[in-house]
């Protein structure tokens, strides 16, 4: 699917009309995706890729003017979720009670119970 922008566009599309792939391909002439492609190049992107590219663009001004002397600007792009990265591995129990105690500890809490 990577490798096929066309294809994840038309996925795009059915999503933002309410429909499938095939009922999309079936509903419409190739003269109107071709405008569909052209309406979302110059209106931006279809979807829930705009609301993602809005809140990163609200989470980078937040962190600029919040940021410490000496740390580098970010930009949006530094938060838009990567839906197409490969899953990361589970953790464990005993794995997400280790990292809990250790942020606790690091914000200066204690630890004074056992997981259940």
């Amino acid at each position: 699917m990577r490798a096929r922008p066309g294809r994840r566009f038309l996925f795009r599309l059915a999503a933002h009309l309410g429909t499938t792939v095939a009922e999309l391909l079936d509903s419409i002439s190739s003269r109107e995706i071709a405008e569909w492609q052209a309406f979302e190049q110059i209106e931006g992107p279809l979807g829930g890729l705009r609301g993602d590219v809005h809140a990163a663009m609200i989470c980078a001004q937040i962190y600029n003017a919040n940021r410490g002397k000496g740390d580098r600007a970010k930009n949006a792009a530094d938060f838009l979720p990567r839906w197409d990265r490969p899953a990361r591995q589970a953790q464990t129990p005993d794995q997400m009670w280790a990292m809990a105690q250790a942020i606790t500890q690091r914000f200066g809490g204690t630890v004074t119970t056992t997981p259940t």
